[in-house]
């Protein structure tokens, strides 16, 4: 999988988004935690599998390897239904 090129992840504020550039902002914004934050971060320009989400939230984010798992199957879906990412 890889994200979608055109989406940026932006910081306003203590909060991140995830934005389609180019787009008006207040039409195409989707709020992301601190955590997936980091992992847009260290996917991006990448392919990547969920496992190497899980791999990554129990070696930077100290996820045990079951929360790690289900986070990463969840972010990941949720992504995939936003449109951010492709296979």
């Amino acid at each position: 999988m890889r994200i979608i090129e055109g989406y940026a992840l932006s910081l306003v504020g203590n909060d991140y988004f995830v934005v389609e550039e180019g787009m008006d902002v207040s039409d195409n914004i989707y709020p992301i935690s601190d955590v997936a934050a980091r992992v847009w971060e260290h996917i991006v320009d990448r392919d990547f599998r969920v496992s190497s989400v899980a791999k990554f939230l129990t070696e930077e984010c100290d996820y045990d390897i079951l929360t790690a798992q289900v986070n990463a199957h969840e972010m990941v879906k949720e992504w995939q239904e936003a449109g951010f990412i492709e296979e």
